[in-house]
């Protein structure tokens, strides 16, 4: 009876240091997975800013073209 006492009484010790163990470990998961995931946008919206120096929204004459 004691020694289950005993363990019942060590068990949210050990098991509260290893929440905490994974708690950092997801914010430096979590940390990564949005930078990977919003790296793209940050690429896509330069390529947009880029890509506006070749187009432009003023009419052309006839036979008119970008190039």
């Amino acid at each position: 009876m004691k020694k289950l006492l005993l363990l019942l009484l060590c068990v949210p010790l050990i098991v509260s240091g290893q929440v905490q163990q994974l708690d950092a470990i997801i914010q430096d998961d979590a940390s990564n997975f949005l930078e990977a995931y919003f790296s793209p946008l940050g690429q896509s919206f330069g390529a947009g800013l880029n890509n506006g120096w070749y187009n432009t929204a003023k009419p052309h004459k006839l036979g008119g073209f970008d190039v």
